[in-house]
């Protein structure tokens, strides 16, 4: 009982802030063999801005290969990577991590993943001044998106091409995903959606 209360007190820490006890507490599981509150570890070193911690933690996650016979979870630990690539501004490292993560989702046929995976490739293309690159991902995404009926997702990336279209100069097109997207942010309520929407207009 004593064990479950200390793994279910990580949760709570993670949410009320406390970090110095969730660290304790996953520390303490690692300790006792779980090999999976490593990845909440790196999640709290995100949450910390530690990101050297969390990239080195990641990183020998996937070279020691806990999960090679767990590619989602593989998958997450590129992803995690990658954001943290991102955050710090390593562009060309966060792109490579984040097209593992692609690689594996198509090739588990998780087709949320691939279009969260191409919508953030997408983000870090655009970073990079790659816009056909940017523009590519982000159709890939939206058609995703839309067989996977995620309005949420759609209207986002619906946006994301609208703000591409007109940083080059193609109002007609901009618009037409403009109107796409605000129906459904009004829908969903989506406030910061909306903001994003009635900026670009």
């Amino acid at each position: 009982a004593g064990d479950a209360l200390k793994l279910g007190g990580y949760s709570i820490d993670m949410l009320t802030g406390n970090y110095g006890r969730a660290f304790a507490n996953l520390q303490w599981a690692i300790d006792k063999g779980l090999v999976r509150g490593n990845i909440d570890l790196g999640d709290l070193f995100l949450r910390l801005g530690d990101f050297d911690a969390a990239e080195n933690l990641f990183n020998k996650m996937i070279e020691q290969g806990h999960f090679k016979n767990d590619q989602s979870t593989i998958s997450q630990l590129w992803y995690r990577l990658s954001q943290s690539y991102l955050a710090t501004g390593k562009l060309d490292q966060a792109l490579k991590a984040q097209q593992r993560f692609n690689f594996i989702a198509r090739h588990i046929g998780d087709q949320h993943a691939q279009a969260t995976s191409l919508h953030q490739l997408a983000s870090i293309q655009r970073q990079q001044l790659s816009w056909p690159a940017a523009r590519k991902s982000l159709l890939e995404a939206h058609l995703l998106a839309a067989q996977l009926g995620d309005r949420k997702l759609l209207s986002d990336i619906a946006l994301d091409l609208a703000e591409l279209a007109v940083y080059q100069h193609q109002g007609s097109e901009a618009w037409k995903y403009l109107a796409a997207a605000l129906p459904m942010k009004e829908a969903i309520t989506d406030r910061p959606g909306l903001v994003k929407a009635l900026h670009l207009q």
